[in-house]
């Protein structure tokens, strides 16, 4: 039956239809009439024009790629000159309570301090040792003090100076509070970075605060340093210590697990077996969950209140359960088309097999990002100045060694994660514009068994040299938001470090990070599909991104459908991935390093992240090529229809036209 749906698809400056006479449309834009689709009469000859032509391909956003190219060379200037200023032992070394380096100034006696810092009191100042302590002792006995020329002179440790001798009385808890000592307390040594973490500073902190309360002083918590930094330098030392084993197994096993989960593409069947199995675990997991609501409802002895929580809970999740294996029902078709486009999109990937090495590159390009990043970052850490500052704690002044950051330094720091997100952001950006002109040749190719005018080299050339700032453009957008989100997330932490913070404004901080969160996943959705007309049509950034923003709104269903099946598959194979490296890191975590390894659970983490941004790189090629089929397949369906296509692919044939009977 024909189809009375009315197809439209945008070309230039005029909507044009199928059942329109091509020789009517007069107002082609000045890219269509370069295509000489003004003379283009014919369904069959119109996709010469929608199609692309290599040596007809024109650069787009060259100021946008000019752009990049400008930021990548004032980077570069900008780490030589923080290398040339900068001296990475002042990161590696810690400062003690004078403001002298450890393992490098010298000590009254002229001998080089000893290497390692350890806090000596509790607000922040440290001490130099020669190793980190190993047990945790509250005696007086095994204090660890500043010179006792230094805690004469502290007016808040008089209390402890006998005033006619001179000697100091060894009252711990008085020691503690004036900041002339710390207690001895089990520690972690840091390698290369020489800083002793103690274990568990929340017991000392509470250990103090019960002592401070003895004495009558209880109109102050003691928070012993910071939590975000205690864990990443914990989290820092475990990647160090562990690196071979993080390395190994989070590197090369989700490479190898990577290639695993692509090759079986190749059996038949898998990817659709395995897409409706992961669809049915929806309302599966629903009702599972109500399930258990519902035990625990049966066993509960406890407050009413919170009984009727778990019976609303169940039946809840039962009606969600229900709507969720109704709505599969319902959309039954839509999902079985769109699994006909995944296996399509998988077939793609197959027949052009180089891009599966894709995500070699991808790495690549990151660690020479991260080679030169990480080295300015640290060297730019090392340009501070020692400044003593005086804190108050339960009404005692205490005076430590802050680093002071001059405000050319601070900029330089928000203008070095500004490349950081750019040039990440562009480097999936232009693997996206690569991957897109590959499978889209490979689906406007009527022979996809020989596939001679595809290649990845030639595609990668393509996109650099003419769609170089398209891609810049699309991932400044996306940076730009990064950037503000961090903001935000500097802004909150801000306003509680000085005591500002409420509920309040926790509140309205985590609500603008959602938001623009969010923003920015929308913005990634659109320029990937932007870069898929990029890749078909030769657009710039701005006219895809349109283009691209009302197809899905004129497709929005079969998009929608498509991307949840793509998640889907895909979900799978991250989960399949990072279990089974977390698996194998666990089983040497086991039998070999069990000695030797101290936080097993953050070196299973360090693997999990690992993987996941590996795994991420391998699923964008499937997930890249389902988007540039689904586009690919609708713009072939919008110039055709019910008439047919020699481009459809098989997967697809038998579904051409019962797209029409339920839209698009």
């Amino acid at each position: 039956m024909q189809s009375q749906r009315f197809r439209k698809y945008n070309f230039g400056d005029e909507t044009m239809s199928r059942g329109e006479d091509s020789s009517d449309r007069r107002n082609w834009s000045e890219y269509d009439r370069s295509q000489g689709c003004e003379q283009l009469l014919t369904a069959d000859t119109l996709t010469q024009c929608v199609l692309f032509d290599d040596s007809k391909r024109k650069v787009t956003d060259p100021f946008g790629g000019l752009m990049l190219l400008s930021m990548w060379a004032l980077f570069v200037y900008v780490a030589v000159i923080t290398i040339r200023d900068g001296d990475i032992k002042y990161v590696l070394y810690g400062r003690d309570y004078l403001g002298r380096l450890c393992g490098n100034d010298f000590d009254e006696a002229g001998e080089i301090l000893p290497p390692y810092w350890y806090p000596v009191d509790i607000a922040g100042g440290g001490i130099c040792l020669r190793s980190c302590p190993t047990t945790t002792s509250y005696n007086a006995s095994d204090l660890i003090c500043k010179d006792e020329a230094k805690i004469r002179s502290l007016e808040s440790c008089s209390e402890v100076v006998d005033g006619e001798s001179g000697l100091i009385m060894m009252d711990a808890d008085y020691l503690v509070l004036c900041g002339a000592c710390m207690y001895q307390l089990f520690s972690l040594d840091v390698p290369i970075l020489h800083y002793c973490l103690p274990e568990q500073p929340a017991d000392v902190e509470e250990y103090v605060n019960v002592v401070a309360g003895n004495l009558g002083i209880e109109d102050e918590i003691l928070q012993i340093g910071d939590y975000a930094y205690n864990f990443i330098m914990h989290f820092t030392r475990v990647l160090i210590v562990n690196w071979k084993v993080i390395m190994g197994v989070g590197v090369m096993g989700t490479i190898l697990l990577g290639f695993t989960f692509l090759l079986t593409l190749r059996i038949p069947g898998f990817l659709s077996c395995n897409i409706w199995l992961c669809t049915l675990l929806v309302p599966l997991t629903f009702a599972m969950a109500g399930y258990y609501c519902g035990m625990l409802l049966s066993d509960w002895k406890g407050h009413s209140d919170e009984k009727i929580a778990f019976q609303v809970s169940m039946y809840v999740l039962y009606a969600l359960s229900a709507a969720a294996l109704l709505l599969i029902i319902y959309l039954r078709r839509r999902i079985q088309v769109s699994i006909s486009i995944a296996n399509a999109a998988a077939r793609s990937v197959m027949d052009i097999p180089s891009t599966i090495f894709y995500p070699f590159i991808q790495i690549f390009g990151f660690m020479v990002l991260l080679a030169i990043w990480i080295p300015t970052i640290l060297f730019l850490a090392s340009t501070g100045d020692p400044e003593e500052r005086t804190s108050e704690y339960y009404g005692f002044q205490i005076s430590y060694i802050s680093i002071r950051y001059p405000d050319s330094t601070v900029y330089t720091f928000w203008f070095l994660l500004g490349v950081f997100f750019w040039t990440s952001e562009f480097i999936r950006a232009l693997s996206q514009v690569t991957l897109a002109i590959c499978f889209s040749k490979w689906y406007f190719s009527e022979n996809k068994r020989e596939l001679h005018n595809v290649s990845l080299t030639e595609a990668m050339s393509l996109a650099f040299y003419k769609h170089f700032g398209t891609a810049a453009v699309g991932s400044c957008f996306i940076s730009v938001l990064q950037i503000v989100r961090f903001l935000f997330i500097r802004i909150q932490r801000r306003l509680n470090h000085i005591g500002a913070g409420n509920r309040i404004s926790n509140i309205a901080c985590c609500c603008c990070q959602g938001c623009i969160f969010f923003l920015e996943r929308w913005l990634k959705f659109l320029s990937q599909n932007a870069f898929v007309e990029t890749a078909i049509f030769g657009f710039s950034y701005c006219r895809a991104s349109r283009e691209a923003y009302y197809l899905i709104n004129r497709h929005s269903q079969m998009i929608g459908i498509s991307g949840f099946v793509s998640d889907i598959s895909l979900l799978f194979g991250k989960v399949f991935v990072i279990s089974g490296c977390s698996f194998v890191s666990i089983l040497f975590l086991e039998e070999s390093f069990r000695d030797e390894l101290d936080y097993t659970i953050a070196v299973i983490v360090g693997v999990g992240i690992l993987s996941y941004f590996i795994i991420d790189m391998f699923a964008d090629v499937l997930d890249m090529a389902v988007c540039t089929v689904i586009l690919c397949f609708i713009a072939d369906e919008e110039m055709h229809g019910t008439d047919g296509s020699r481009f459809v692919p098989t997967e697809l044939v038998s579904y051409i036209k019962s797209i029409d009977r339920f839209g698009s």
